[in-house]
């Protein structure tokens, strides 16, 4: 099964969160060959501050995904205001490790949350939805859909590497459920990728 988590920081953690980066990349070390995506948040005004950690990752069930996410230093250190847990349904076939990436692109972080009673609105564009991501599937690092405990769908996440946060915004403007009106919040964050190949030891990303 395959999960997607999201600790948003608290305010003023930063030097906490560079005194743990090592126990954290260890941690995630032991989930390796699991892990679909990983990276922080990042401060739109300064993205050499991170504001959360992003994850999504093949886990048995439920109770390994709360294991996971709580055990984690960040979370079991209280470096978050909040976490969010939901399932995940994967929208490609390949992880962020197998992505061409465009090093000097800014990548972006899409959290689509849906309002209730859309599924069957949904149901009635879901081909126009799925068209549409296809023409990002070249910029597209991750992507699918959030799901609840019994494999409903609540909301979509993208994860993408786009030019500029103009082409950024016009995607999630264009994207055709967030145009329908089925998403209670569309945030749009940027991020990078994590993992000591990607980030400085203090935890910012490397081309900061």
């Amino acid at each position: 099964m395959y999960f997607f988590t999201w600790g948003i920081n608290k305010p003023g953690i930063g030097e906490k969160r560079k005194g743990l980066i090592e126990e954290h990349w260890a941690y995630m070390d032991r989930f390796d060959d699991r892990l679909i995506s990983r990276g922080p948040t990042l401060d739109s005004n300064d993205i050499s501050i991170a504001t959360g950690s992003t994850h999504i990752v093949d886990l048995e069930d439920w109770d390994a995904a709360e294991r996971f996410v709580y055990d984690e230093p960040f979370a079991a250190n209280g470096l978050f205001e909040e976490i969010i847990l939901t399932g995940f349904h994967h929208g490609l076939d390949r992880t962020q490790f197998e992505f061409e990436s465009k090093p000097d692109w800014p990548r972006f972080f899409f959290y689509c949350r849906a309002k209730d009673g859309v599924l069957e609105k949904r149901a009635e564009i879901r081909g126009e939805h799925q068209a549409y991501l296809r023409l990002f599937d070249d910029r597209t690092v991750c992507r699918g859909g959030m799901l609840d405990r019994d494999g409903n769908w609540i909301g979509s996440l993208f994860y993408l590497e786009v030019a500029s946060e103009d082409e950024a915004r016009a995607f999630l403007d264009n994207e055709p459920y967030n145009r329908a009106g089925l998403f209670e919040k569309a945030e749009m964050h940027r991020w990078t990728m994590g993992g000591r190949r990607n980030l400085t030891a203090s935890g910012t990303p490397v081309n900061s």
